[in-house]
């Protein structure tokens, strides 16, 4: 379950770190801005580690789209601003659902070559990411299909003080440590700074431990990648991609 902790009981835990409780912002050597500045940092910091250490599915989100008949490229600045990795693609006519395995540039001409055929099955599409978003070749011919995108996205900086960061364990006092080490640093504190850092150092600790862990019952496995194209069947005979 979520661990959620509020912007503001984390910007209350940096300062009594710090030692730099106030109860006047105007002179106070840091300001609530300064502090939100560094604690973002910190967080933004955490949430990669945490999804190292707690595995891409904790933080994994998916979105549902529907395709758009003769369009192949569709930006994520419309559908997903937040994206930041991709883990996997999904296509559904309604009935089926197939993953929809990825396209390598010496397989554009021949799904390009798909395109005449006039023809579209869920097994043919194939998928690349580009600058602008993801490109589907062949381009499909209908607006039969929906495609989800199972990605990651980032991290999205705290503003308010009830906005809430999901610690898992309590680990949000990595960030606040951090923060704290920031602002001690800034005041030339550095024995307290890295008194700190031997604390946090401790955090770190038990969050690597955690890697790999999360789900230690049904480890993660190779996959059977050999038979990506078999479902096209005829079309592919004149190649040598079944390998």
């Amino acid at each position: 379950m979520p661990a959620s902790v509020s912007f503001s009981t984390m910007m209350t835990r940096v300062r009594e770190l710090a030692d730099m409780q106030t109860s006047n912002e105007a002179q106070a050597f840091v300001t609530d801005a300064e502090l939100k500045r560094a604690l973002n940092r910190n967080l933004k910091q955490l949430y990669q580690k945490l999804i190292i250490a707690r595995g891409d599915d904790y933080y994994a989100t998916r979105y549902t789209t529907a395709l758009v008949a003769n369009q192949a490229e569709y930006a994520f600045g419309l559908f997903v601003p937040d994206f930041m990795q991709l883990l996997g693609v999904d296509i559904t006519d309604g009935t089926r659902v197939v993953p929809m395995p990825k396209f390598i540039l010496k397989e554009y001409a021949d799904l390009k070559y798909l395109e005449n055929l006039n023809t579209n099955d869920l097994g043919m599409f194939r998928y690349r990411l580009n600058k602008q978003g993801l490109e589907i070749r062949p381009m499909p011919r209908t607006a039969n299909y929906s495609l989800t995108l199972h990605y990651l996205p980032a991290f999205t900086e705290l503003v308010n003080a009830g906005d809430t960061f999901d610690g898992v364990n309590g680990w949000e006092d990595w960030a606040c440590y951090g923060a704290a080490i920031d602002l001690l640093n800034k005041e030339e504190s550095f024995e307290q700074a890295a008194a700190l850092q031997a604390m946090r150092g401790t955090i770190d600790g038990q969050i690597d431990a955690l890697a790999g862990a999360r789900d230690a019952g049904r480890p993660e496995f190779v996959g059977d990648v050999m038979r990506d194209w078999n479902d096209l069947g005829v079309y592919y005979r004149r190649n040598d991609w079944r390998w």
